[in-house]
Parts: structure tokens; C-alpha cells; sequence
């Protein structure tokens, strides 16, 4: 498998020497720049790429063990070459443990079947690199809040929420300072279209509702279905805080970014 071990130079080797080059044509602080950056820079630069090199051959590894000709096809494959590279960039941008897993699984997802089309690929990596491991964390909750609380072992509000801050705050008791801060992150998911919710402030009242139509088989948000302030509530259902607050594209987009199940062949 000595096709999958990644190259011992950092692909930013070259940009590496042209800037040390130009700082060492500059005398005397010159010399002191480059040995700062050479110090300082550099090996944080190198170790991030070496370490995500790695991370994705050991990826394309494990999917080679399922699917022999997997490293041949995705050579051929311009979309997950592109998506791979738009990743890789990303992921030296960041040392976030949380960003770097949503990049590697994205990588991961795009090279099996079924995956989003070109667009959408770019479209959620894009996403993943401009967005906070916050959104990340926060969308994730809002996806199905229920089922998070169950998982993670919390313990729900013991009184029935009736805005989504209250059960963001039990889900996150490091956030509970924080409401401000979150509520731009509400904001931000939803002028991206991944949540329903354009505030954590509002009575979930506000927001559509259709507890009668299977989640699997509604058609999606559409900006226009969110009700005004002063609207009055007729949609039929009891509206409950525990829905899942995801769009169609945020659910497609945190599957990109999720782990693929184990048995994917």
C-alpha cells in the first residue's frame, strides 16, 4: 500500500524558500525575520501538512481494503481530486480537531457513492472552512436535539422550552454566558439555508411545522416559509422545541461531513 504513504515534503516547501529567500535579502533584520519565521512558522506549517497527508492515506487505505480498484478510479475522479484539494487547503488553515475531522470525512464521502454533486461537494467545503467548530457543534444539536440528549447523556430542561436558547444552554453548560455569541451562530446557519431557525430567541411558534409529513419526505426550507413576528400560529401540530431543526441542505451537509457508516462497500 506504499501508494497511500504521503510524500516526506511538505507541499508548502516551496512557498516556504521563496519567502525565507526574500527575507534573507534583507541585511542584518533580515537574517533575525528569517530565523523567527524559520522558528516559529515553519514547523507548526509542515506538521499540519504532513499529519492531514497522512490522515487522508490512511483514509484512502482503509477504503482500498473494501474496494481494490478504489486508488485507480479516484485518480480518474476530477470532483473528489477537486474536493480533496479544496479540503487539504482548508485543513492547513486550521488546528481544529472538530474542522479537520468534517474535512477528512468529507474527503472520505466524496470518494463513495451516492455522494453530493460537484457543486454541493464545494459548496459544504467551503462551508466547513469559513464556519466555527461552534456552528459545527451547534448545528449538529439542532439536527435532532432529542436524539443528542439521549446520546450525550444530558439531562433535557424540566421545563418544556419555549425558545431554543433554553435547551441550547442545558445541552452546553459551557455556553451559558454565551447567548449572545450563539444566537450569531443561529443567524449565521441559517442566511447559509442549514437551519430552519433564524434565532434562538424566538417562540418556536414562529417557525413552520409539519409533525404530520415524515421528515424523509418533506420538500425542504424555503426562506418564504418562516412566519412573521406578528403572524398568527396555524399550523396544525403542537410546534416543540425537540423537532429537528435542519433544512434539507443542512441535513445533505452534515452527512458530507459526518463519518460514513462502517459497511460501505
Amino acid at each position: 500500500m506504499s501508494e497511500f504513504e504521503p510524500p516526506k515534503k511538505s507541499v508548502g516547501d516551496a512557498a516556504i524558500a521563496v519567502v525565507r529567500g526574500g527575507l534573507g535579502a534583507i541585511p542584518f533584520a533580515g537574517q533575525a525575520a528569517m530565523e523567527v519565521f524559520a522558528a516559529v512558522v515553519k514547523p507548526p506549517f509542515e506538521r499540519r501538512t504532513v499529519e492531514w497527508q497522512e490522515s487522508i492515506g490512511e483514509a484512502v487505505r482503509d477504503l482500498a481494503e473494501k474496494q481494490p480498484r478504489i486508488a485507480e478510479e479516484l485518480a480518474a475522479n476530477e470532483v473528489f481530486i477537486d474536493t480533496l484539494v479544496q479540503a487539504s487547503q482548508a485543513a492547513i488553515r486550521t488546528g481544529n480537531a472538530e474542522k479537520w475531522a468534517a474535512l477528512r470525512n468529507a474527503v472520505v464521502n466524496s470518494a463513495l457513492p451516492g455522494a453530493p454533486d460537484e457543486s454541493r461537494q464545494s459548496i459544504f467545503v467551503r462551508l466547513v472552512d469559513s464556519l466555527t467548530a461552534l456552528h459545527l457543534r451547534l448545528l449538529a444539536f439542532l439536527d435532532d436535539p432529542d436524539a443528542w440528549f439521549r446520546t450525550h447523556g444530558r439531562e433535557k430542561p424540566r421545563v418544556k422550552p419555549q425558545m431554543l436558547w433554553p435547551m441550547v444552554a442545558a445541552a452546553f453548560p459551557d455556553l451559558v454566558t454565551e447567548e449572545i455569541l450563539c444566537e450569531r451562530v443561529c443567524r449565521d446557519l441559517h442566511e447559509h439555508g442549514l437551519l430552519i431557525a433564524s434565532s434562538l430567541r424566538k417562540n418556536v411558534n414562529r417557525f413552520p411545522y409539519r409533525p404530520e409529513q415524515p421528515r424523509e419526505e418533506q420538500d425542504g426550507y424555503r426562506f418564504s416559509d418562516e412566519l412573521p413576528a406578528d403572524t398568527a400560529v396555524s399550523i396544525a401540530g403542537s410546534p416543540t422545541a425537540y423537532r429537528h431543526w435542519t433544512t434539507e441542505l443542512g441535513r445533505q451537509f452534515i452527512a458530507f461531513i459526518s463519518e460514513p457508516p462502517h459497511d460501505v462497500e
